[in-house]
């Protein structure tokens, strides 16, 4: 595990290094391998993985960063605020670029399209946005949902927009047109957390309602509900094969799922409160959970053996990726 710390900014106390695991909410790691950026209380850092030295990338009294991306070719990163703003940062600069200012209500997600010139963000609002990073212009907005946008996701090739919402409904999009291409129906409470497979064929949602569903994107279609049965679904994975489905669940379980038959193949078993992220290693081999219990435990997936237990951290983990 890297070991990430920042020293105070205030000038009357004496200099020193000061842990702000347990306040970090958010991490990405950049194409290359070789930096992580980091959210802490509400600022962006980058990180050198090699050492875990930090950089104050946005360095701002005003502003509360909740989330931030690299771009495809990890010079600039887009970062979103509590203030209602997202930004777009020049890494070797060390300044911003720009700011994008038209949510009504604090942003806490954001990510570049695949050709690195367009963005989107969402966040405490009813609508997504995206953007021309170059120019600064509102190219499209996302409006449909009666409520909050808890999260969203893009099929790899940028085309398709999945966004989760309080208003127990996830929806497609047409990123190029803005169209909204299915409502997908079915939970009865606040849907969490979604995600594509990696063919862009199918999408998963996960619910305060206790179940994750399996949507056909062509046609909308639920083709899968998995029942928990107790704990709410706040995060889901698909395996890069897109045979299978990992959920996080608020009952400290994280489990694995055959999407064909419905059953649970493994219930990850050891952590000791809400498992809040989930995340694959990029071959499918590897799976590692975040939960409340301030530990981030690492799975052998083929077996459900739990690999490493990683600790540290000295609060709630809310983000996980290999």
């Amino acid at each position: 595990p890297l070991s990430i710390s920042v020293s105070p900014d205030l000038p009357q106390l004496q200099a020193k290094w000061t842990n702000v695991a347990g306040q970090i909410p958010a991490a990405d790691l950049s194409k290359s391998g070789t930096r992580v950026l980091v959210t802490a209380r509400g600022e962006v850092f980058s990180v050198p993985t090699k050492d875990g030295s930090t950089r104050n990338v946005s360095d701002s009294e005003s502003q509360r960063d909740y989330d931030a991306t690299w771009s495809p070719d990890g010079k600039q990163l887009l970062s979103a605020s509590w203030d209602y703003t997202a930004i777009l940062w020049d890494l070797e600069a060390g300044a911003e670029r720009r700011v994008f200012a038209d949510h009504r209500a604090s942003v806490n997600a954001a990510a570049f399209l695949p050709d690195g010139r367009h963005g989107i963000t969402a966040g405490w609002g009813q609508a997504a946005k995206r953007w021309d990073l170059e120019t600064g212009d509102l190219i499209r907005s996302f409006d449909g949902h009666e409520n909050n946008i808890a999260g969203f996701a893009l099929t790899a090739d940028g085309a398709t927009l999945a966004t989760a919402s309080w208003d127990r409904t996830a929806r497609l999009w047409d990123v190029d047109s803005g169209e909204c291409l299915k409502t997908l129906q079915g939970h009865s409470s606040v849907v969490w957390s979604v995600a594509f497979s990696a063919d862009g064929q199918t999408v998963a949602s996960g619910s305060e309602d206790q179940t994750a569903k399996v949507w056909q994107v062509e046609t909308g279609n639920c083709v899968q509900t998995l029942t928990v049965g107790s704990g709410c679904v706040r995060s889901v994975t698909f395996h890069p094969q897109s045979k299978t489905l990992i959920t996080g669940h608020t009952d400290q379980s994280t489990r694995l799922w055959d999407i064909q038959s419905g059953n649970c193949l493994h219930n990850f078993e050891g952590h000791m409160g809400p498992v809040w992220a989930v995340s694959l290693s990029p071959n499918g081999q590897v799976l590692a959970s975040a939960g409340a219990d301030q530990t981030i435990r690492l799975w052998e997936v083929a077996s459900g053996h739990c690999l490493q237990v990683l600790e540290g951290h000295s609060d709630l983990i809310w983000a996980v990726a290999f």
